[in-house]
């Protein structure tokens, strides 16, 4: 126990939500690489696959790099890794619009889930846009704060 408290407490605030972020790149990650072995396939209909091949690529690369640097105070790779999440996400999202509109298939739901996925990195992203590195860690800031 007391080893979890210590590893706890090297990361610097706000610590429960580069909690919550990691399990988000590592949910991210799980999901490219299940896209990779098996590609589902509703996605792979629509896109074919290499263009589903790519996508998963994009998750898969994007989970792992966040996953690896959100603890760290590299912002400026977990934005990297976002941009490939965000790419991801909206090709799923027009994906899933297509079909809803094509009614081939009940896709509104997915579609709501899907934009939930897309803005809870959207708030992440909106927390580190201004920084290069964690001012926190004395590490070069991007931009001075307002």
């Amino acid at each position: 126990m007391r080893t979890i408290r210590k590893l706890w407490e090297q990361i610097t605030e706000p610590r429960h939500m580069k909690m919550l972020a990691a399990v988000m790149y590592a949910v991210v990650l799980v999901m490219g690489v299940v896209a990779l072995v098996d590609p589902p396939r509703s996605l792979e209909g629509a896109l074919g696959g290499a263009l589903t091949a790519i996508w998963a690529w994009c998750l898969t690369i994007g989970g792992s790099a966040g996953l690896s640097v959100v603890f760290t105070a590299w912002w400026w790779v977990e934005r990297l890794a976002l941009v490939l999440i965000f790419a991801a996400a909206l090709d799923l999202i027009a994906v899933t619009l297509l079909m809803a509109v094509d009614r081939t298939g009940d896709r509104w739901y997915l579609l709501g889930l899907t934009l939930v996925f897309g803005l809870a990195f959207v708030v992440r992203w909106v927390s580190i846009r201004r920084y290069n590195f964690e001012p926190r860690t004395g590490g070069v800031v991007s931009c001075p704060p307002n």
